[in-house]
């Protein structure tokens, strides 16, 4: 058994939190019911690279979904879309403000068709306030939260990290959002609207940086990998004299102790009750030793230091092996395909991988038929109006 298997959602969502968001739910069991338009689908078919007319980040991106195509620009493709969601649990919708309205599905209308329904809309800017009618995607969420502000090097340019950080943290929280709202339907017995913005969970993770700001009336400035308040603890990227970069993580006063006799056991002379001095003489330490020195070393004194692993040092590892942290599944073009495994580990029904992200439309028939019992003759006219694909 899976958590979620006996949830039913249905998504409306195209790249990148929204349909992430139902993947962590479908990861768990949930029947996702993804809702595409017929001959376009989710722009995450198309987007990044792609072998052999394959998109490679849709295979991850759409597992353990159901595809079906309907055109909700219609009368009778609005009204498929109402039968889907009688008996759904989650709407996931990541559309501008007021499509869903346009579309004739509004709140008050979705709560008389399925008073049970929970429906999380991610949006640039969420659903109220003054800039909620802005278009907005995971780059601008990352800059407006402050996390932008707060990568790169001092006294350089900010940087966006190269990976959909904004949307996939959202994803991350709209899952949750959705799931806290059906444990509230099980007092109250009804759904709610989850309004989520797309820069509201970064801004929420980086937790100190207003009363950080109140506090010192300083603003927070980037300062390259290291926390822009570096004197409570020591987090560095370091150069080993043979080449490689090791991240190195003292966060607590014990590791700080430990961190600064270490160094002084290995001959380096400062003012080790300064963190910025026992940051400067750990990474000349670390410009003297090859990395398999320091790796032992920092693991002799029970202190933190990892590789900065690529996806080839990944696949590799014994202990991502050993977790199931990388699942592999068949494709019928490109053969074995590694994915991310499925996270949290439960461990009395733990979550999967059971199909990689399906064709377009390729369960339209099914659902018609199965779920909601159309007859053979409905489903043809619906094609034949091209309402279905």
């Amino acid at each position: 058994m899976e958590a979620l298997e006996n949830i039913r959602v249905i998504e409306l969502g195209f790249a990148v939190a929204g349909p992430i968001a139902a993947t962590l739910l479908a990861d768990f069991g949930a029947d996702v019911i993804k809702v595409e338009q017929p001959g376009v689908g989710d722009g995450m078919r198309n987007m990044g690279p792609k072998n052999k007319g394959v998109g490679v980040w849709w295979l991850v991106a759409g597992r353990n979904k159901k595809s079906i195509c309907i055109d909700l620009k219609t009368q009778e493709g609005k009204e498929v879309l109402s039968d889907l969601l009688r008996d759904a649990d989650i709407l996931v919708e990541n559309f501008r403000p007021g499509v869903l309205e346009r579309l004739g599905f509004d709140w008050d209308t979705l709560h008389a068709l399925n008073p049970k329904l929970v429906v999380l809309r991610i949006s640039g800017f969420g659903q109220t306030g003054p800039f909620s009618q802005r278009p907005g995607f995971g780059k601008l969420a990352e800059a407006y939260s402050g996390a932008t502000n707060l990568t790169g090097h001092r006294h350089e340019p900010p940087l966006h990290p190269s990976y959909s950080l904004g949307d996939m943290m959202c994803a991350l929280m709209g899952a949750y959002g959705a799931m806290v709202a059906l444990h509230s339907r099980q007092s109250t017995g009804k759904g709610q609207v989850v309004d989520l913005a797309l820069y509201e969970p970064l801004f929420r993770l980086i937790d100190w940086q207003l009363p950080l700001h109140a506090v010192s009336g300083t603003n927070v400035v980037r300062d390259g990998p290291r926390f822009p308040f570096g004197d409570a603890f020591i987090t560095d990227l370091c150069e080993t004299r043979d080449g490689d970069h090791l991240v190195v993580s003292a966060a607590t006063p014990s590791h700080l102790g430990r961190l600064a006799s270490m160094l002084k056991s290995e001959g380096m002379d400062g003012d080790f009750s300064q963190g910025p001095e026992v940051a400067r003489c750990l990474r000349a330490w670390m410009g003297q030793n090859d990395r398999h020195r320091i790796l032992n070393i920092f693991l002799e004194h029970d202190l933190v230091a990892g590789l900065v692993y690529t996806p080839a040092e990944m696949m590799e590892d014994k202990h991502m092996a050993a977790r199931g942290n990388i699942v592999h599944l068949e494709h019928e073009i490109l053969g074995s395909i590694p994915m991310p495994g499925v996270s949290p580990k439960l461990v009395s029904t733990p979550g999967s991988v059971k199909w990689m992200g399906p064709n377009l439309g390729q369960h339209t028939d099914a659902i018609l038929s199965g779920y909601l019992k159309y007859e053979p003759d409905r489903i043809s006219k619906l094609k034949a109006d091209q309402i279905i694909s």
